[in-house]
């Protein structure tokens, strides 16, 4: 199969459009990272996006939608803090945990009675989705483990020669995957943090809660496997005060080391690269896959400045363990 790669132009997302709904599968971006589309009306589809990824078929997929109206094409049931959030949040990088529509291929779920669902804040994506005319399943277009795609070029990597058609949308502006939270508990359980945070949530709809599995050992959202993300060379985090130190540690040893940091965090130094995350956070966030699919072709080890565990810096920290394998 040749994969090429689309402008986003009105005819090339009608050309993709069509694939999916004759169930095939392509490549979208969005807001967060470029996720692996099919239709999510469609078992063989989604079987065809858990080979193309190799992921295991126990993990849920997140279903998404171009209109906030087609959430009843996914959802059996709008409980009334999740329509609150509908209404204040969508479009946004917010994935809601619904009862299942029965509509919606058990493949989808792993084989769970809810499903996840969001509408991106991505004009492109909301386009296509609606061209669809179904509800698009879309998980990150990246081998299973591999950091998350945020450019066109990162999908090609990884799937060339398995989709016919990547749709280019540019470098993803936010740039880690989207806040998941179950809705369908009494006190909503976020399984993975993201841009949108409980700082945000909260005045909305009360108390939220944090669990990153469910107690009999299912997973209940994408991003709960353990190792994740990952870049192909070793990685370790640090915190500001002890990078320097641990970079020249490792050297010393004989490893090609580069450090990620924010900017101005650590001085330049002839024994280690710097890669600059940028000033804040968001910054950091949005420069994390690329700079692990960059360094890991150049680099025996990566050393991640650890962050905050607060604000966008929880989603940041989550994603950092997953790559490193931080218990």
């Amino acid at each position: 199969m040749i994969t090429e790669i689309l402008k986003p132009r009105k005819e090339n997302l009608i050309k993709a459009a069509k694939t999916i709904t004759n169930g095939g599968i392509v490549c979208f971006p969005t807001e967060t990272v470029y996720g692996l589309g099919g239709s999510a009306y469609d078992s063989k589809a989604v079987s065809n996006i858990f080979i193309a990824k190799g992921r295991p078929n126990d993990n849920p997929l997140i279903v998404h939608i171009g209109d906030k109206k087609d959430v009843k094409s996914v959802a059996a049931e709008i409980p009334k803090k999740a329509a609150i959030l509908i209404d204040k949040f969508w479009p946004a990088p917010l994935t809601m945990i619904l009862p299942k529509n029965k509509s919606i291929v058990s493949e989808v779920t792993g084989g769970l009675d809810t499903v996840g669902v969001r509408m991106p804040a991505h004009e492109i994506a909301c386009e296509f989705f609606k061209l669809c005319k179904v509800p698009v399943v879309g998980p990150s277009a990246n081998t299973s483990t591999r950091p998350s795609p945020t450019s066109a070029e990162h999908v090609y990597a990884d799937m060339n020669g398995k989709i016919p058609f990547i749709i280019d949308g540019g470098n993803c502006l936010i740039g880690i995957e989207s806040t998941v939270i179950d809705m369908t508990q009494e006190i909503p359980v976020i399984y993975r943090p993201g841009f949108i945070t409980p700082e945000d949530l909260e005045p909305l709809i009360g108390d939220t809660v944090y669990c990153s599995k469910i107690s009999d050992g299912r997973v209940a959202s994408p991003g709960m496997k353990y190792r994740h993300y990952a870049p192909l060379c070793d990685m370790i985090l640090a915190p500001a005060n002890e990078l320097a130190a641990v970079a020249e540690e490792r050297r010393k040893k004989g490893l090609n080391v580069v450090v990620l940091a924010k900017r101005g965090v650590v001085s330049s130094s002839p024994s280690f690269q710097i890669y600059d995350m940028g000033a804040d956070n968001i910054s950091y966030a949005s420069n994390l896959y690329k700079a692990f699919r960059e360094c890991e072709k150049k680099y025996d080890l990566i050393i991640a400045q650890s962050v905050e565990e607060e604000g966008v810096g929880r989603a940041l920290m989550n994603r950092l363990k997953k790559a490193a394998a931080v218990i």
